[in-house]
């Protein structure tokens, strides 16, 4: 593989990873946590962390099994939709906004990186893309308005026994990481030779060689015509030595 093919794929391989932050980022439920406050008293309990994305909180669930008899209490969370509680103010809402413009935008351009390769692609346009992956970073880098928005500063859903000021759960730290990725993405793209691809192999060239046969037996090369090769055709011009004249065989 020629050594620009293999360099091509490096921008690919770290938009791969960009994507992949940016989703975990914003289509899940764990981007801003809620800490339960401590409570007093022989009677105090534990209560979980809550924890919110852009789209989906976290709900605990449980269920009762049945085995062999035997009844037991499972207790598990997944992602919800947020509740209706919540009123989403203007970051909270672009925060969403720009989570799905990034998914768009960073999922075509992915595509396109990947089957680059097969294409011929001009050096302006290869280095145009990488200001788009750097747009990228820059609208990602926006869903970071969450931490400012209702979701992290006056969440509806979260009572008393929490604190009313998020922190930073694994969601957000992968943002970031997200931003980090697509910015490299785009400068790898500016700095990095657009693949080619291989140049085609001229047809091979044949010649039309004239010979002439003497009288006494020896032959002669005559002329010699470059041309294209024509599949199946070719000509070989001979001289008859009892007749004196060319004869033409195809």
């Amino acid at each position: 593989m020629r050594k620009d093919m293999c360099l091509a794929f490096i921008p690919g391989v770290f938009a791969t990873f960009a994507l992949g932050l940016s989703f975990m980022s914003s289509f899940w439920c764990e981007t801003i946590a809620f800490e339960p406050l401590m409570a007093d008293g022989e009677n105090s309990f534990v209560l979980p962390t809550r924890t919110f994305g852009p789209f989906y909180a976290k709900e605990l669930v449980a269920a009762t099994v049945n085995t062999g008899g035997v009844e037991y209490l499972v207790v598990g969370d997944r992602c919800v939709s947020l509740p209706d509680v919540i009123s989403k103010d203007a970051k909270w809402k672009t925060t969403q906004a720009f989570a799905v413009i990034t998914a768009i935008i960073g999922g075509v351009m992915l595509f396109w990186t990947w089957i680059s390769p097969c294409f011929d692609v001009s050096n302006r346009f290869w280095k145009q893309s990488g200001f788009v992956y750097i747009f990228c970073s820059f609208t990602q880098g926006l869903t970071l308005l969450l931490l400012e928005s209702n979701a992290c500063l006056n969440n509806a859903a979260i009572s008393s026994f929490y604190s009313h000021k998020c922190k930073w759960d694994w969601g957000t730290r992968t943002n970031i990481s997200a931003v980090v990725f697509w910015f490299a993405t785009g400068v790898l793209m500016i700095a990095v030779i657009p693949p080619a691809k291989a140049p085609e192999r001229p047809p091979p060239e044949t010649q039309t060689v004239t010979y002439n046969q003497n009288v006494d037996g020896t032959v002669e090369e005559t002329n010699v015509v470059k041309g294209t090769y024509v599949a199946g055709e070719g000509i070989v011009n001979n001289t008859d030595p009892e007749e004196g004249a060319p004869t033409e065989l195809a």
